[in-house]
């Protein structure tokens, strides 16, 4: 990962696959974010143009404060993995909560812990 800063703070979805961001600049019309990206969709119309503009700004928003996204998520799978291998230990109820934890990462993310 480079260590060039991204643009702070969360992220906000507009129409057309805009998607908007940073600081307010102020502008003549009033103070507004900038814009950051533009999805395009060339084959899927205006309603994937929209579901893909709202998942990359979900996966921004969910990112705000980890220093190094992909590493959290390459140790949550990691852990997921240990949680299937049985090397993570508990009684009853925390061992359903970490089996719980672990498969809703593997959902989350598209693979089983360990395959990455």
């Amino acid at each position: 990962m480079t260590e060039t800063k991204h643009t702070p703070g969360q992220l906000e979805a507009g129409k057309n696959g805009l998607i908007r961001g940073g600081p307010l600049v102020e502008l003549k019309r009033g103070k507004v974010k900038r814009q950051l990206a533009m999805v395009c969709c060339l084959d899927g119309g205006d309603d994937e143009q929209e579901a893909n503009t709202q998942r990359l700004v979900a996966y921004w928003n969910a990112c705000e404060g980890i220093a190094d996204p992909w590493s959290f998520v390459m140790t949550a799978l990691t852990l997921a993995a240990n949680v299937r291998a049985g090397v993570v230990r508990g009684d009853g109820s925390e061992r359903d909560l970490a089996v719980r934890w672990a498969e809703f990462v593997e959902q989350q993310v598209g693979i089983k812990g360990g395959d990455a």
